[in-house]
């Protein structure tokens, strides 16, 4: 149960509406927990491709290899997450990437 409130807490203002909405509907709690699971980590997995796509366009070579080594760990960070749930390291995650963002936003 607890569980439960804790990823609708988090998903709140991490998903889409319309896919809250769409998974809050929903009436067995198993299927919520894991659909919400499955969520932040969709949602994280667009959130680095997005950067690696700005990433690309960075013309410093140097800067654009040290944010890159930065950014490798990231999908193993998610796929880890992804079998093993918990709010702390999704939070971590985040922190890392608005830290790259921030780093590519000075390069």
């Amino acid at each position: 149960m607890g569980e439960l409130k804790n990823l609708e807490k988090i998903s709140k203002g991490f998903v889409p509406k319309g896919k809250y909405k769409k998974i809050s509907k929903l009436k067995d709690k198993k299927d919520k927990i894991d659909l919400f699971k499955h969520a932040l980590t969709s949602e994280l997995r667009i959130k680095h491709l997005n950067f690696e796509i700005k990433l690309k366009k960075l013309k410093n070579k140097e800067k654009k290899h040290l944010i890159n080594l930065k950014s490798n760990i990231i999908p193993s960070k998610i796929n880890l997450l992804q079998t093993n749930f918990n709010e702390r390291d999704f939070n971590k995650i985040i922190f890392s990437l608005e830290k790259l963002e921030e780093d590519l936003s000075n390069a």
